[in-house]
């Protein structure tokens, strides 16, 4: 249960900014944006499939 009203909410929306990323360029900025999460293999996005062999969920 949330106890905070609804024009609270509001205010905090109204002053939320998204946080600066971590990095503009580099390894950094390439692993924020580019790799998927550890249940989808933990690899770079732009790589999936290019290998030609599917890796089975019973190899990891």
């Amino acid at each position: 249960t949330l106890h905070v009203d609804d024009a609270e909410l509001e205010r905090r929306r109204a002053e939320w900014a998204a946080p600066r990323p971590h990095s503009d360029r580099g390894w950094v900025r390439l692993y924020c944006e580019r790799v998927l999460q550890a249940d989808r293999g933990a690899d770079l996005d732009f790589l999936v499939g290019s290998s030609g062999h599917e890796v089975p969920r019973e190899s990891h």
